[in-house]
């Protein structure tokens, strides 16, 4: 695909307005570090402020602050909280499509109250089950959902809050569903069945399989098999560094580049797994573009033709697709995110804290399989 020579426009102010990967990843401050040996914290700031000029500073005050959160929904069986850009970010995958009517009756299940679960036959002992090194381990065991049925796959689910987002929107759903929530590392997935289990009524759990595979290689294995894809890909998550001393002492600019690469080998294989017309939705708490419309725009170059980007414009109300209605929403009633905080990139759109109150750091990107 032939490089594009004309002039980018962005939304985004500050750095972000500045990145052009034509001119290298971030050259200035990688020479910077080169100059002196010089401490985790300094590489950090030096790659960072490199990446967002004058933005950096007050971007690294907001990064330093703890975030807030909100309760996801009153639904749920117990509280369950989140940072307000997740659920956005999350609610985005459109599975409101699907969520008309009346709840499709599942198969018979025991009694709604979540102290019954643990004796149910269908339902996942994580303990018990990842101990005996079940990957495909689930929280039913009935028949196979019909081809009928809207297939979603949550590809790296763990600890389990999108997952409940996605199971919210679906939960008056008349049409058959079933979610994949997948989780390679068994901690992590002991986690994330722990978090479903507590939060979901047996009934909404019967449709969620827990799984403990590489999401590097999905596509080898399903192809053409999900209608919605949700890939939360594991990140730099600066917001965390920032606050480690240990974890700021480790830090090396060589990370990201070794992070994009398994991202995009998760993206690449979320794109094998999805039907052709079916969405994936694309997401990091990362704020370095190199993990995010970088990731993006590696997709579109290698699968020309073959996927698009689903856009929407912020500043339209009506146009915020999927958002849950069931969140606990400040006072005023007002939806918590609105054009200015989100902001456009190159592929995709961020919410960062400098400029969001405190909400993020998270990117999004909502793409559409168009061809094989």
């Amino acid at each position: 695909m032939p490089r594009h020579t004309k002039k980018r426009r962005t939304t985004l102010s500050g750095a972000f307005s500045k990145y052009t990967p034509e001119r290298g990843s971030h050259g200035f401050a990688k020479q910077k570090m080169k100059q002196k040996k010089i401490s985790g914290t300094e590489k950090f700031n030096a790659y960072y402020s490199g990446i967002y000029g004058e933005r950096w500073e007050g971007l690294k005050a907001a990064l330093l602050k703890e975030k807030d959160t909100v309760s996801l929904s009153d639904l749920l069986s117990e509280p369950y909280y989140m940072d307000k850009a997740s659920i956005f970010a999350a609610s985005v995958l459109p599975l409101e499509r699907y969520s008309c009517g009346s709840l499709a009756s599942p198969k018979k299940s025991e009694s709604a109250d979540p102290a019954n679960i643990k004796d149910n036959p269908n339902s996942f002992d994580p303990a018990k089950d990842i101990a005996a090194g079940v990957s495909n381990a689930s929280c039913e065991t009935r028949e196979s959902a019909s081809s009928q049925s809207v297939k979603i796959l949550d590809m790296c689910a763990a600890p389990g809050g999108k997952s409940l987002v996605m199971a919210l929107k679906l939960m008056h759903s008349k049409t058959d569903w079933h979610l994949t929530a997948n989780d390679r590392s068994p901690d992590r997935r002991a986690r994330l069945a722990s978090v479903l289990k507590t939060s979901l009524p047996p009934e909404i759990c019967e449709r969620i399989s827990i799984t403990g595979h590489d999401a590097t290689r999905w596509g080898l294995y399903e192809k053409n098999v999900y209608d919605a894809i949700l890939l939360d890909a594991p990140c730099s998550s600066e917001r965390h560094v920032i606050q480690s001393e240990k974890a700021l002492s480790e830090w090396s600019p060589h990370r990201p580049k070794e992070l994009q690469i398994r991202q995009y080998a998760m993206l690449s294989a979320a794109f094998d797994a999805a039907k052709t017309g079916g969405y994936i939705l694309y997401s990091t708490c990362s704020i370095n573009p190199e993990e995010n419309s970088e990731v993006i725009k590696k997709l579109f170059k290698r699968k020309q033709g073959k996927v698009a980007e689903d856009e929407y414009n912020p500043s339209e109300p009506g146009s915020l697709p999927g958002y849950i209605m069931e969140i606990n929403l400040p006072e005023t009633g007002e939806l918590p995110l609105v054009a200015p905080q989100i902001e456009k990139c190159e592929r995709g759109y961020v919410i960062l804290p400098d400029k969001a109150g405190g909400l993020g750091p998270i990117y999004f990107c909502l793409l559409k399989k168009i061809g094989e």
